[in-house]
């Protein structure tokens, strides 16, 4: 289920109120919703993708330029600090055992600390717009419903601002598509 693009605070509301809404018309029905990352082990898991772009002024500043894979000197900061703290906010985007269970090479879940355009083994993935292939926005892969999201999006916004404050530059991107075979 996507909810709709909105500031964070407001992002972290939404989810909030999804997620009990579903409990309630569940629990309406007499039925139990669970939200868990990872029920069974062969079965492929439940994740929460937080989706994030960055703005200025009422425009989106993640790409430099009309067209091509640029990205602006803020949003390549701003994506090497979330990067370089990926361990760390990992305490706050999957906080439960089940989260961790989820994250597997080959699912598509983020399992390698790395990026890429349009890759889903990466943690953070870049997508771009189709007409013109510039940026619009990024996803990090490895959050799960069972965070707290209010946490995950503070987390994630001082990781990016350090790499901002610290002029952080992220590595080459990952190109394959599956990185099991590394």
């Amino acid at each position: 289920m996507s909810i709709g693009y909105q500031d964070a605070l407001k992002a972290a509301d939404n989810q909030i109120i999804f997620r009990e809404t579903v409990k309630g018309v569940a629990l309406k029905h007499r039925l139990k919703v669970v939200f868990l990352p990872k029920v069974a082990g062969s079965v492929v898991g439940n994740a929460c993708h937080v989706h994030a772009s960055l703005w200025k002024d009422g425009v989106n500043i993640l790409n430099d330029g009309p067209k091509g894979r640029n990205l602006s000197e803020t949003a390549n900061s701003f994506i090497a600090g979330i990067l370089k703290h990926i361990k760390a906010l990992m305490a706050f985007t999957a906080p439960t055992i089940q989260s961790y269970n989820r994250i597997k090479p080959g699912v598509w879940c983020g399992a390698f600390a790395t990026w890429g355009w349009h890759n889903r083994e990466t943690a953070l993935r870049m997508i771009e717009n189709i007409i013109g292939h510039s940026p619009t926005h990024f996803e990090y892969r490895t959050c799960d419903v069972t965070s707290n999201p209010y946490l995950v999006l503070g987390a994630m916004i001082i990781a990016g601002m350090d790499g901002i404050k610290n002029n952080l530059r992220l590595p080459e991107p990952i190109q394959v598509l599956s990185l099991i075979h590394i």
